[in-house]
């Protein structure tokens, strides 16, 4: 992967991880993940960071409602 497309992929992470919990946040941090394994950008652990703590706030914010 040369520097251009590092940079992209790094803005991308970065936008994603602003977005809300959701399933779409969840789908493309898994695609942020095969992008990050493909290129051995070395980004796996932090990803799936990221997935574990999206699932666990989709799940509060479902009990939470389901409580309400």
């Amino acid at each position: 992967m040369d520097d251009i497309e590092a940079a992209f992929f790094y803005k991308l992470l970065e936008k994603i991880k602003r977005l809300e919990p959701s399933g779409k946040k969840e789908k493309l941090l898994i695609k942020a993940l095969v992008i990050s394994e493909m290129a051995g950008l070395g980004y796996s652990k932090e990803i799936v960071d990221k997935l574990v703590e999206n699932r666990k706030e989709m799940e509060e914010r479902f009990s939470y409602n389901k409580a309400v």
